[in-house]
């Protein structure tokens, strides 16, 4: 079972279970969105974003050169899903975590960009992205690590390397949110999912603490 004193020694910074609110069970970055709430046939609240709005996250979540996001993914759609992105609206994306629908294949993919380009830019593949799946991305500071459903994925390096870390492309920059990416151009662009659960740390998870996770918040 899930605890806050458990988690807070994980090294959880923030845990939104999205349960008719967006307020962090950690008791210090609540969210803000406008987005509706549904309730599931098991009675498991979540939320959905509907390609209009958005969760808005405080800063910082994460400033360590390591850590780790987790939480379950619903699209609704094969299109892209914009799970987690950081934005600075003068250099367009500097950090995401989203589902790219491309050639055929949704992939989950992490994206940091430094300077304009993506330093490092790694993949999976989601063979039925439709179906809930839980994902973790974990940065251990070495590598780059994609788990879906608690099973370390084979990756993809598109571009860039392989460095495994996130600190500062997260941290002092413009826009951080769920749902939703923002250019320099001034174009927001929504995407529409359901999510639950979603948690960060200044740690990197193992296996082991990540289908731990999993079985404490699992949707049948």
């Amino acid at each position: 079972m899930i605890t806050i004193p458990a988690l807070q020694q994980s090294g959880c910074l923030a845990y939104y279970p999205f349960k008719n609110n967006t307020k962090d069970m950690m008791g210090t970055y609540d969210a803000s969105t406008t987005s509706q709430y549904i309730v599931n046939q098991t009675g498991s609240e979540h939320i959905i974003l509907d390609g209009t709005t958005k969760i808005e996250l405080p800063e910082p979540i994460t400033a360590s050169s390591i850590g780790t996001f987790c939480g379950w993914i619903s699209c609704t759609s094969l299109s892209d899903v914009y799970i987690v992105t950081r934005c600075r609206t003068t250099a367009n994306r500097i950090f995401s975590i989203r589902y790219w629908y491309a050639s055929g294949q949704m992939r989950l993919i992490i994206q940091v960009n430094n300077s304009g380009a993506p330093n490092d830019s790694i993949y999976t593949i989601i063979k039925d992205p439709i179906p809930w799946h839980h994902i973790a991305v974990v940065a251990n500071g070495s590598s780059w690590q994609l788990y879906v459903n608690g099973a370390l994925q084979p990756t993809v390096i598109l571009s860039g390397s392989n460095s495994g870390k996130w600190g500062s492309t997260i941290t002092s920059h413009d826009y951080y949110t769920i749902g939703s990416m923002q250019y320099n151009n001034g174009e927001e662009v929504f995407s529409s999912f359901k999510s639950k659960d979603f948690m960060f740390f200044n740690t990197a998870l193992d296996k082991n603490q990540i289908n731990a996770i999993i079985m404490d918040t699992i949707i049948y």
